[in-house]
């Protein structure tokens, strides 16, 4: 399978589920569809996505 470029929503994906998601999809709304690396489909909301993205910017400061 060919690697495809790592964007910052495969980040928060995969901060997520705790490992490199299989698959995932970002929806209008803002909920996040992720495949968990043990194959499991997972549903977040635009809120739990909007939070794990805020954490993510304040480790990245430090």
């Amino acid at each position: 399978m060919a690697r495809r470029k790592t964007n910052p929503i495969e980040k928060v994906a995969a901060a997520l589920v705790g490992g490199t998601p299989l698959d995932y999809l970002q929806r209008v709304d803002g909920t996040l569809v992720v495949i968990g690396p043990e194959g499991r489909k997972v549903v977040f909301t635009a809120a739990e996505v909007r939070k794990a993205v805020e954490k993510q910017k304040v480790e990245g400061i430090k």
